[in-house]
């Protein structure tokens, strides 16, 4: 025998057909698959004739929103993830996508080719795993994004609750259905106990959560249409801003932690630049002066030399070109032009001019050019 299409239409002879009741009697063989299903028989219809694989295509066409959704978070989050190594956590977000737009995908196979009906215990099964990945995947996210002393414990015991609701069930759509929901409300109530204790975030994953799982309560029937996979894209979508704004405060908390180091390093070198006795060598046809580096207020580029400006208003002329000259100053000296290193213990203020150039005004009324393009940078580091 060879196994029909999944959808499959045929004609009604009409000289078979009368006016008033008539019977039909249909036979067929037993179906020989992978699984024994209690149900291999969904609809029997009668109707005018129409392509069955297009006619659930338009149902299904509605599934490439959230489709696209998935994939785009799979690959955003997937970029977070590779920028947060240390954060295994993070990484179950663009799995979850990709799991889901497999899943997805198998759903709307049904009106893109008209297969054979023993795909469809393999379609089945795909969803159940799918579904099975999807929820474990979501249980782990939220137990270590919360964080607990027991994350492991608690991950292991919900996995082995699922695997049991599961085998207890009776139909693949039941089955599915559990695969999901058992983690979500074990992950629900850990989060409200999270958020009880005041854990950054929890909120989030309790509205998120309990969204999710009250559309799946009062509407059970959305699991098995395309309605379901707008939920899911919009779960998703709501764990994608909830790490986005963990991730963008956490950044905000290292930048403002770098600024600290940053100021307390200037701080020290300023500091260690009053009380040491440092010394530069400079020499110029022929001649040689030690000065303190700390007296240097500026220097500027002459050619093949540098003009170096001392606080004692002498202006010498050293051998070295100005790029030579920076690598051998320490940090608390600032190139903010082309032809222009400034000691940032020297400068009174900073004045940005109408054409976007800045004038640096430094000790003893000296003034100093700053380049348009480095001009953002200079302001940071003073500030």
């Amino acid at each position: 025998e060879v196994p029909g299409v999944m959808d499959s239409v045929m004609y009604i002879p009409v000289e078979q057909l009368r006016a008033g009741q008539n019977d039909i009697a249909l036979r067929m063989s037993s179906h020989h698959g992978i699984l024994s299903l209690s149900s291999p028989i969904h609809n029997i219809g009668i109707g005018h004739y129409v392509n069955p694989t297009t006619e659930t295509l338009k149902y299904y066409w509605k599934a490439l929103l959230p489709f696209g959704t998935l994939i785009i978070g799979a690959f955003y989050m997937g970029m977070l993830a590779w920028i947060k190594r240390n954060h295994w956590s993070v990484a179950l977000l663009p799995l979850m996508s990709l799991v889901g737009a497999v899943q997805l995908y198998t759903e709307v196979y049904r009106g893109l080719a008209p297969y054979s009906y023993p795909v469809q215990d393999l379609r089945l099964i795909i969803v159940l795993i799918c579904s099975l990945i999807f929820g474990l995947c979501l249980a782990a996210h939220v137990i270590w994004s919360l964080g607990s002393k027991h994350k492991t414990k608690l991950f292991l015991a919900l996995s082995l609750v699922t695997l049991i609701a599961i085998i207890l069930a009776r139909g693949f759509d039941t089955m599915s259905t559990l695969a999901l929901s058992v983690p979500a409300s074990i992950s629900l109530a850990f989060a409200v106990f999270s958020m009880l204790k005041k854990v950054p975030h929890a909120r989030a994953f309790v509205a998120a959560l309990g969204l999710f799982l009250a559309c799946l309560i009062f509407s059970p029937d959305a699991f098995l249409n395309v309605t379901f996979f707008y939920l899911i894209a919009t779960l998703l979508v709501i764990l994608f801003v909830n790490e986005i704004k963990a991730y963008t405060q956490e950044r905000r908390q290292r930048l403002e932690e770098k600024a600290r180091t940053d100021k307390l390093q200037t701080a020290l070198e300023q500091n260690q630049q009053r009380d040491t006795s440092e010394s530069i060598n400079v020499g110029s046809a022929g001649t040689f002066e030690i000065i303190k580096i700390a007296d240097i207020i500026y220097c500027k580029g002459a050619g093949d030399y540098a003009e170096l400006v001392i606080s004692d208003g002498r202006s010498l002329l050293h051998s070295d070109r100005l790029n030579d000259l920076e690598k051998s100053l320490p940090s608390l000296f600032l190139r903010v032009h082309r032809s222009y290193i400034v000691n940032t213990a020297r400068i009174n203020s900073l004045t940005r001019k109408p054409s976007g150039v800045g004038e640096l005004t430094l000790s003893d009324t000296h003034t100093v050019p700053v380049s348009r393009r480095i001009m953002p940078s200079v302001r940071e580091k003073l500030a």
